[in-house]
C-alpha cells in the first residue's frame, strides 16, 4: 500500500480537486482509498501490473495515470451529449447545434402527446373531464424530476414502466381471447372465399 498525491487533469472540463489517496492492488485492480476511507476500484484496460497506464471505474469512466502518479480524468459521455459528441465529431459545430434543436423538439412534441393520449384515457376511464387539471399538474411534476433526475435512474424507471404497461395488455388478450378467436375464424372465411373467387 502507497500513499500518492493525486493531480488531476481532466480532458471533459471537470473540475477535480487535488487529493491524497492511498493505492493497493487487489486481484488485478488498482483501489484507491481517500481519507474518508472511501474507495475507488479500478480495472486495468490494458492488462498493466503498474498504476501507470490506463483505468477504468464501474461506470466507464477512464483514469490514465502516467509515471508521476497524476492522471487525467475523462468521464463517460451517456445519453444526449453522446449523440451530440458524434455528430459534432462529424459535422462540427453546425451539426452539434442543429441535432440539440432537434433533440429539444422532439422532447417537447413527445411530452405533449403522451400528456395528450394519458388526460384522454383518464377522461374515458372517468366518464367526465373534471379530473384534467389535477392530471396535468402531476404530470408536470414528474416531468420536472425525470429532467432533473441521473440518467440511470430515469432509465431504469422507464424500462419498468414499459415492463408494467405489459401487465394490463396480458390481462386484456386474456379476456378477449374468445371474440379473437371468433373475429379470426370469421376473417378465415372470407379468405376462403376470396381464394375461390381468384380462382
Amino acid at each position: 500500500q502507497n500513499n500518492i498525491a493525486i493531480t488531476a487533469t481532466t480532458l471533459d472540463d471537470k473540475e477535480e480537486a487535488n487529493a491524497n489517496y492511498t493505492y493497493k492492488f487487489k486481484d488485478h485492480q488498482l483501489v484507491l482509498t481517500d481519507g474518508n476511507k472511501e474507495e475507488i476500484t479500478l480495472t486495468a484496460k490494458d492488462g498493466q501490473s503498474s498504476i501507470e497506464g490506463t483505468w477504468n471505474d464501474n461506470k466507464g469512466n477512464e483514469y490514465v495515470f502516467s509515471e508521476d502518479r497524476s492522471y487525467a480524468y475523462n468521464s463517460l459521455i451517456e445519453g444526449a451529449p453522446l449523440t451530440i459528441a458524434a455528430f459534432e465529431s462529424a459535422l462540427g459545430k453546425l451539426g452539434s447545434t442543429l441535432l440539440s434543436i432537434s433533440i429539444a423538439l422532439f422532447a417537447f412534441s413527445t411530452i405533449l402527446g403522451w400528456e395528450y393520449n394519458g388526460e384522454k384515457s383518464l377522461e374515458y376511464i372517468l366518464k367526465t373531464s373534471k379530473f384534467n387539471m389535477i392530471y396535468r399538474i402531476i404530470f408536470s411534476i414528474i416531468i420536472y424530476f425525470g429532467a432533473t433526475t441521473s440518467l440511470e435512474i430515469v432509465w431504469s424507471f422507464s424500462d419498468i414502466a414499459n415492463a408494467l404497461m405489459s401487465v394490463p395488455n396480458l390481462i386484456c388478450l386474456l379476456v378477449l381471447s374468445g371474440e379473437i378467436a371468433k373475429d379470426v375464424e370469421a376473417f378465415q372465411v372470407e379468405l376462403n372465399a376470396q381464394k375461390k373467387d381468384g380462382k
